[in-house]
Formats: structure tokens, C-alpha cells, sequence
């Protein structure tokens, strides 16, 4: 997540221009209301960036020069259950604006940030999402919660991009949706910076899942021993992996 956000900011600094923003902001909110900004806007943008990036990965496993750059070199392969993950992960996604439509109601709209602003505030998204996604993770593999709902998540040891989002619907609320929405509302975001958020965490996410140790992406490895071995790596930062004794 750091090294993603390493990459972020430097380009929100050099092509942040207020006045554009203001301007296409504007725009939006003369033909949509803020609710159907934050309900299907986000749901819109998370989608089809989900969609776009999962083709990159696609493109890397069908060509076999990319295979040496898979952390584990005999991974499992998803495509004799490509549909049924398919299904799922869609879903996952058409459920996304029902429950964008219910945090709706702990949202007010803010007058349209800086780039510092954003910056602080997507700072404070990553020590929250910390706390929420590492407890909410270890909370997941208490053995019947493992057994009923995240073993669906586990069933490749080896993951890719799509395997992401293919979860269990309650596991995709608590663990996906919520780590990432809470943060923006405790501070209350502009919905510019949580469109960049989103971008933000779901790009950490598929990335952290590709499977690929690539020198241009963020180190997806300790995640890959997390399906691998499943007692270790919970968190984003691995923070509290470290104060909890379950980092490797």
C-alpha cells in the first residue's frame, strides 16, 4: 500500500489543477445529485477500473514469458471454475451500490479539497483500513467463520487480480467495503478523495493478488504467502502483523 501510495502522490502534486476540478465538478453536479454521485459514481468508477486492470493480468498469463515472474512458480489455475468466479465477483459488484446507497446516510459533501487535503486524508485512510482490514481478516479465519464464509476467498492458494473481489458476499462487506469507505467518512471526504481512494485501494488490492513480483508494481509476495499458508501476512501494512507476531 505504501509503495502505491508513493506512486500516487507525486502525480496528484504535479496534475492536481484546482480550477479543472472545480469546473468538472460542477459540471457533474449540475446533471447528477450528490447521491447518485457517491452511490453510482463510486460503483461505476470501482467497476470498470476492476474490469480494465484484470485485463492487464489477463494478458500477462496467457503469455508464457510472464510465468517467471509468478512468486509462486507452480501456481493453481482458475479456469476450470472461470464462470462460477465470474459470478461471484459480479455479484460482489451489484450488490456494491446498495450498500453505497446505505453509508449515503452518514455522508455530507464537503466544499471541494486541496491536494494537501487529500493527501492528509488518504494518509488517514491507510492507518484505518490497517486497523479494520487486519482485525476483520483475523477475525475471518476464526475456523467456523473460515469454514463458512472465507474459505471461498482461500480456494486458490496461488491468487490472480480476479481472485480480488471473489469472496463470500458478507466477507466482501466487511472486509472490502467497509475498511475502505469508513476511513472517508470519519474524516469527511470529499467524494473527489474517495474516488481517489478507491482507485487507490482496489489498484493495492488486485495488485497485492496478481501473484506477479514485477519491478514497475508493488511486491505482491506477502500476500501470496498469506493464501499460501494462511496463518500469516493479515494486514495492508503489515503493521500489526509485526506487533502481532504473524509477519513473514
Amino acid at each position: 500500500m505504501l509503495q502505491t501510495l508513493f506512486c500516487i502522490i507525486p502525480i496528484l502534486l504535479l496534475n492536481y489543477n484546482l480550477d479543472n476540478i472545480i469546473n468538472i465538478y460542477n459540471n457533474l453536479t449540475n446533471t447528477y445529485s450528490e447521491k447518485t454521485l457517491f452511490v453510482y459514481g463510486s460503483s461505476v468508477l470501482q467497476i470498470g477500473f476492476f474490469w480494465s486492470y484484470c485485463l492487464i493480468f489477463y494478458i500477462f498469463d496467457s503469455i508464457q514469458y510472464f510465468n517467471k515472474y509468478k512468486v509462486q512458480s507452480k501456481y493453481s489455475s482458475i479456469s476450470s471454475s472461470f464462470n462460477s468466479i465470474i459470478k461471484l465477483v459480479l455479484f460482489n459488484q451489484l450488490i456494491t451500490p446498495f450498500i453505497a446507497f446505505l453509508l449515503f446516510n452518514f455522508y455530507s459533501f464537503p466544499s471541494i479539497p486541496d491536494i494537501y487535503t487529500i493527501i492528509i486524508d488518504i494518509i488517514m485512510f491507510i492507518f484505518i483500513i490497517e486497523i479494520l482490514f487486519y482485525y476483520s481478516h483475523r477475525l475471518l479465519h476464526i475456523p467456523y467463520l473460515y469454514k463458512k464464509i472465507h474459505s471461498i476467498h482461500h480456494k486458490y492458494t496461488a491468487p490472480n487480480a480476479l481472485i480480488s473481489l471473489y469472496a463470500h458476499p458478507i466477507e466482501y462487506i466487511i472486509s472490502n467495503i467497509l475498511p475502505v469507505m469508513i476511513g472517508p467518512l470519519l474524516c469527511k471526504s470529499h467524494i473527489i478523495t474517495i474516488w481517489i481512494w478507491i482507485l487507490i485501494s482496489l489498484f493495492n488490492a488486485m495488485t497485492v493478488h496478481s501473484g506477479y513480483k514485477i519491478f514497475f508494481i508493488p511486491n505482491s509476495t506477502k500476500h501470496d504467502y498469506h493464501h499460501k499458508l494462511f496463518k500469516c501476512n493479515f494486514g495492508v501494512l503489515n503493521v500489526l502483523d509485526y506487533l502481532h507476531g504473524t509477519l513473514k
